[in-house]
C-alpha cells in the first residue's frame, strides 16, 4: 500500500468515526442518528478491511472488523428506512438481517465454501435493493410536501456561501461557483 493510499484510508476512517461521535450526541433522541452511526461504523470497517495486507493482521483484529463490515448492507437498509419512512420503527427482522450477514461473514472467514459466499452476496444485494426501494418509494410525494419529511431537510441555503470578491482563486472561487450553481438549481429541484 502506498503512502498516499494509507493516508487517504486513514483520513476516511477518522472522518467517518468523527461523524459517528457527532451522531452519538443525539442518538438517544433520534433513531436516524443511531442507524446512521451504525452505517458509518460499517463503512469505516470496510475501508479498513479492503486495505491491502488486511489478511495479515492478527485474527483478534480481523474478526470484529470483518463482522462489522459484513453487516453494512443491512445497516444501509435500516438507515434508509429511518431516513425515508416517516413512521419507521426498527423491528426484530432488522436485527436478524444484520446478525445473519455478520454470522455469514464470520463463517465465510473460516470456511471457503462457495455456497456461503453466494448466499452472503445475495443477501447483501437484497438489503441494498431494499434500502434503495425505501429511498425511491416515497420520492414522488415527499418532494411535493411542504414541511415534513426528509426532502425538506435537503433544502440548501445558497446565501450562506458569500462571494466577497470577484478576484477569488482556488477554494474561494469554487465556493462562489457552487453558490451560483445551487441558486440556479434551487427553483427547479426544490420547489
Amino acid at each position: 500500500m502506498s503512502t498516499l493510499e494509507a493516508a487517504l484510508r486513514g483520513g476516511a476512517v477518522v472522518v467517518l468515526l468523527l461523524r459517528v461521535v457527532v451522531l452519538a450526541r443525539t442518538a438517544r433522541s433520534s433513531q436516524v442518528s443511531r442507524y446512521s452511526a451504525l452505517l458509518l461504523i460499517g463503512i469505516a470497517a470496510y475501508v479498513v478491511e479492503s486495505a491491502p495486507g488486511f489478511g495479515l493482521l492478527d485474527l483478534r483484529w480481523r474478526i470484529p472488523i470483518h463482522v462489522v463490515s459484513c453487516g453494512t448492507p443491512a445497516a444501509f437498509w435500516i438507515t434508509m428506512g429511518a431516513l425515508f419512512v416517516d413512521e419507521f420503527q426498527a423491528r426484530w427482522y432488522h436485527a436478524l438481517a444484520w446478525s445473519t450477514l455478520a454470522v455469514l461473514g464470520a463463517v465465510e472467514m473460516f470456511s471457503r465454501s462457495m455456497s456461503i459466499g453466494v448466499g452472503h452476496s445475495a443477501l447483501s444485494l437484497l438489503f441494498i435493493l431494499l434500502g434503495i426501494w425505501h429511498a425511491l418509494a416515497g420520492r414522488a410525494t415527499d418532494l411535493v410536501e411542504g414541511g415534513a419529511g426528509f426532502a425538506s431537510s435537503l433544502r440548501l441555503r445558497p446565501r450562506s456561501i458569500r462571494c466577497w470578491s470577484s478576484r477569488r482563486t482556488g477554494f474561494g472561487q469554487a465556493a462562489c461557483r457552487l453558490r451560483r450553481s445551487v441558486s440556479q438549481m434551487r427553483p427547479v429541484c426544490w420547489h
